[in-house]
């Protein structure tokens, strides 16, 4: 597959290459791709994206605690039983 790009792209990717990132830039398409296909798997249903809509607004409204403290509470929890 032959692919043409724009100068951005092809100088973004030589930088990268240059700066032993990747070894050579068939690596960071490979790489590029593969986290393309991560992301498509990754993608959230409706009822997902709603629950995590509903806690950043419930973090926007001071309801939230900090890891530290739910870490806390659930190894209290979880030493419970």
């Amino acid at each position: 597959m032959k692919v043409t790009l724009n100068a951005e792209a092809e100088k973004f990717i030589e930088c990268q290459v240059r700066s032993g990132a990747f070894d050579s830039a068939d690596e960071l398409v490979d790489e590029a791709v593969n986290r393309m296909k991560l992301e498509a798997e990754l993608e959230l249903d409706d009822e997902t994206a709603a629950a995590i809509n509903r806690a950043e607004e419930q973090i926007d409204r001071g309801e939230g605690i900090d890891f530290d403290q739910f870490a806390a509470q659930w190894l209290k929890k979880l030493a419970a039983g």
